[in-house]
């Protein structure tokens, strides 16, 4: 199932529907949201029968989007953090950096 671009609202909006609204939810909700946005060329664009060059493509895109915004990385392994075992966002921050 692919998760389609403009289901990010709905999904920012159930997530705070879910968790509530105190800081620590609007923090992790936030970061999700904001990892999402970054890397939607290769989320929502990138399809199975995507080539190299259509990969390469996505990839730069996202390149752009993390020069403009340094805080990409750390909403990914924040939003990964809260989610999944501290061993992975480790592995992850590891090999991002």
């Amino acid at each position: 199932m692919y998760l389609a671009e403009k289901d990010i609202n709905n999904f920012v909006d159930l997530a705070t529907a879910t968790m509530g609204e105190d800081d620590l939810a609007t923090t992790k909700t936030q970061s999700v949201l904001n990892a999402l946005n970054g890397f939607s060329p290769l989320i929502f664009e990138l399809k199975p029968n995507s080539d190299y060059l259509d990969f390469i493509k996505y990839c730069r895109a996202v390149w752009d989007k993390l020069d403009s915004n340094k805080k990409l990385i750390d909403d990914l392994v924040r939003s990964l953090h809260s989610t999944t075992s501290s061993c992975t966002s480790l592995s992850v921050r590891k090999y991002l950096f």
